[in-house]
């Protein structure tokens, strides 16, 4: 019990460890016990020990309700804080970027720069984007059991659409230029690409429905002591209600019961932005410029693999994967700005990754179409 957070704590150790009675008090209640008729009564001890505890409850309340007791639990949402707004309107940006140059690329689909492009790769991509937006979307809005499942699903499924169209596409324009020089026939196969691009993403889909079903990030609460003065490291006086107990604020976010869960998916898009700029790098020699994509996705990979890092590092050093009191329950009783700054920077991480790519990869296309 000890180990709780002092926010949830019990106050029974308190109250026991307080509550001592002196011999002479011990003696009153023996006198009463005799009076009572002793061991010839069954519940004289009962009544003697009870007759008097009513006479001295004054006295106890004093001496044994602990210091700030009792608690008033008030509910303290950050999720309309300045952070959160900005980053619900950037996710809100990004979602509307990606369907406008969804629609240009559908325009311009039959533009060299286009079909160079391969379009059906691209519509993907952009598929992937839009799922990252719409994360950062949820990430900016008051959890539920619903968005806390939808938002993990969304974003990693995003960055694989996103990440496994690209390499599989440059390996295969890598593949054919290299059969080139060697003077032999390449024959590549679009379905044998797509099948490719499909057993990337169900290894997350095979990752995120295990862990839906295993540990799924559900709403769980944090409370923290509301402090009145602090010194910038959680330390301060305690803020008292009218009855002198302590204020414990409450606010919602999404975990699960282990931490890792969330730790993986970063890792493993880290993998793959490593294997693409390999990719990449091979193909600098491709003479054609038209399929050399070199320069815009070597910006795409670094941009991205910087967004994954930034986010990897909220979830372990921001995040609310676990309470403060380490048990993963849940129940924490650390900062409770740790709760909103993590899902705000994370949303805005996440519109500010899918503008960018947008305007690395996408723009020129749509500029030269």
């Amino acid at each position: 019990m000890l180990k709780r957070p002092p926010a949830l704590r019990s106050p029974a150790y308190d109250f026991v460890a307080a509550h001592e009675i002196s011999t002479a008090e011990m003696f009153d209640i023996m006198r009463r016990w005799s009076r009572e008729g002793g061991n010839e009564r069954y519940f004289a001890s009962r009544h003697a020990v009870c007759h008097w505890v009513a006479e001295h409850i004054a006295e106890l309340k004093s001496r044994t309700v602990p210091e700030s007791h009792p608690r008033e639990m008030r509910p303290k949402s950050f999720y309309g804080s300045p952070l959160l707004i900005v980053a619900l309107a950037i996710g809100s940006v990004a979602v509307v970027a990606v369907v406008t140059f969804a629609g240009c690329t559908r325009y311009w689909r039959k533009s060299k720069v286009m079909i160079y492009a391969q379009v059906h790769f691209l519509y993907i991509v952009l598929s992937g984007l839009l799922s990252i937006g719409l994360s950062a979307i949820l990430h900016a809005v008051p959890p539920s059991s619903f968005s806390c499942v939808a938002r993990e699903w969304l974003s990693e499924l995003g960055y694989s659409l996103v990440l496994a169209p690209l390499i599989v596409k440059v390996d295969a324009i890598n593949r054919l230029f290299a059969n080139a020089k060697r003077m032999k026939r390449a024959k590549i196969k679009q379905s044998g690409l797509f099948r490719m691009v499909a057993a990337a993403v169900a290894v997350v889909l095979v990752y995120l429905i295990v862990w839906t079903i295993v540990d799924p990030p559900v709403v769980r609460n944090r409370a923290t002591l509301s402090l009145e003065s602090s010194d910038g490291n959680g330390n301060g006086d305690i803020q008292k209600n009218d009855r002198g107990g302590s204020v414990v604020h409450t606010s919602s976010y999404c975990a699960s019961r282990l931490p890792f869960w969330n730790v993986v998916p970063p890792i493993y898009e880290i993998v793959l932005l490593l294997v693409a700029a390999v990719r990449v790098f091979e193909s600098r020699t491709i003479p054609r410029q038209e399929f050399n994509e070199v320069r815009y996705l070597s910006v795409l990979i670094y941009s991205q693999f910087m967004y994954v890092v930034l986010i990897l590092l909220v979830v372990l050093y921001m995040g609310d994967n676990a309470g403060a009191d380490g048990n993963g329950d849940g129940n924490g009783d650390g900062n409770d700005n740790d709760v909103s700054v993590a899902a705000g920077v994370t949303s805005l991480l996440l519109g500010l990754d899918t503008i960018t790519a947008l305007g690395i990869y996408f723009g020129p296309k749509i500029h030269s179409a």
